[in-house]
């Protein structure tokens, strides 16, 4: 019960934050709902691969929300700070913040990856048992491709060939959103996992 009451209030303060939004930015509510293909009348096939990044990094995020729960939801855990991890690249990759927002409260695109790369450092570290658990060659296949992306992206920037900027972040992001439904997949169907949901 106390999980649901969770997910509803959070459903409908998303629609209060909408609503807020349209107000502030002073765009429709339309404008802030429909897909934006709708809005700007474009074909639907328009961001495809984008689209379906979001949808793969979603679904890492939900394979660390579940395993986060079912072994505990503690603070310690790594799917918890895994989980976190993927939300803020979700987050970045759906809203384009490392190019519409950050820049203006002072995080250009440089300090950001920076910023992303201590995070991951700090991550491998202190999940190291963890990722080894559960292969770490496929977690490291997803780091290594998105951090060839992200270094194409700022040191070719506009000459950046497709394949090694797009190809390789969609690739990555599968990857590590497979890592982490393996992982959870695992972790769930363990002893340890249902001693603790007892």
């Amino acid at each position: 019960m106390r999980v649901t009451s969770i997910v509803f209030g959070g459903a409908l303060a998303v629609l209060l934050a909408t609503f807020l939004t349209s107000r502030v930015v002073d765009r429709s509510l339309e404008d802030l709902s429909q897909d934006a293909t709708e809005t700007l009348d474009a074909p639907a096939y328009l961001g495809l691969l984008s689209t379906l990044g979001v949808i793969a990094w979603s679904i890492g995020l939900g394979a660390c929300v579940l395993g986060w729960i079912g072994t505990g939801a503690s603070v310690r855990s790594p799917f918890l700070w895994g989980g976190l991890l993927t939300l803020a690249a979700l987050a970045d990759d759906g809203f384009r913040l490392h190019e519409s927002y950050y820049p203006t409260v002072g995080v250009g695109e440089k300090l950001l990856a920076v910023l992303y790369a201590a995070a991951g450092i700090a991550y491998v570290w202190r999940c190291r048992h963890f990722l080894r658990r559960h292969g770490a060659g496929l977690f490291a296949v997803a780091v290594v491709l998105l951090v060839l992306s992200l270094a194409t992206d700022q040191l070719l920037e506009e000459d950046a060939p497709w394949l090694t900027e797009e190809g390789a972040k969609f690739i990555g992001i599968v990857a590590w959103a497979l890592y982490f439904c393996r992982a959870c997949l695992a972790e769930l169907g363990s002893p340890r996992a249902e001693s603790s949901s007892r």
